[in-house]
């Protein structure tokens, strides 16, 4: 069959002397189909077609070496097995030659591989050339720690928590939420300021301390009050 061969070996006389050729894949005697794109096979026979390997890519079929697998440009990428390439996260482009990937200018990002245009960063989150990402300033706040979608933005934090807001979502210890407002599990409001709950044994200190407190308040009181009254019988006595 077309596309088949015996191997160099003569006088066969079963057709299953066939083989598929390199580039070709089928079963001994059948009629060999080529190796789609993305695919090479250098072996003759019915062994399956390898896949082009990871950052490279081949839009044809029927390919008999790895060699005949096509590096990806510049700034770009692909899985095994591709028939063409991606510009990487970060860049923009296309990487199949119309347009070369390029790095994402200051203050612009492309979160994904494929973008065919950067995404600007909005006001208060800057980034540095071929970013994947923008990140708000301290003393501003954003719902994700890092934006990787168009339309997201960064608020200002109020004035009593713009020290609380280390840029993104992250916040000083103890507080969180919209704008780092918020006192964290485990920390409470005090004096508009958010402070560390006491521990178990911070507390039971403390309870015993007043009990102890307590007891001596209530001892003393006693005791004064039966030494009053043993110094009126006494001058009663003497009177």
């Amino acid at each position: 069959p077309t596309n088949s061969a015996t191997g160099g070996a003569t006088g066969s006389t079963a057709v299953t002397a066939c083989v598929a050729a390199a580039g070709y894949t089928g079963p001994d005697g059948g009629t060999p189909s080529a190796c789609p794109a993305g695919t090479f096979k250098a072996a003759t026979g019915t062994a399956v077609c390898d896949l082009c390997p990871a950052s490279t890519f081949k839009g044809s079929q029927a390919q008999d070496a790895a060699s005949d697998c096509d590096g990806c440009p510049a700034n770009s990428n692909s899985a095994a097995g591709s028939t063409t390439c991606s510009c990487a996260a970060g860049f923009s482009g296309d990487a199949e030659g119309n347009q070369p990937c390029a790095a994402c200018q200051e203050n612009t990002f492309a979160a994904a591989p494929s973008a065919a245009a950067c995404t600007a960063c909005p006001d208060n989150a800057p980034a540095v050339n071929a970013s994947t990402a923008c990140r708000c300033l301290a003393q501003y706040w954003s719902e994700d720690n890092y934006i990787t979608t168009a339309g997201a933005y960064c608020v200002q934090c109020s004035s009593d928590y713009s020290k609380q807001c280390r840029g993104g979502n992250t916040c000083v210890t103890g507080y969180t939420g919209v704008g780092c407002a918020t006192c964290a599990t485990g920390y409470y409001t005090i004096s508009g300021s958010c402070a560390a709950c006491p521990e178990p044994a911070e507390i039971a200190v403390f309870y015993m301390v007043l009990a102890a407190l307590c007891f001596g308040i209530i001892f003393w009181t006693f005791r004064l009050a039966d030494i009053q009254s043993k110094n009126e019988v006494l001058t009663l006595l003497f009177m």
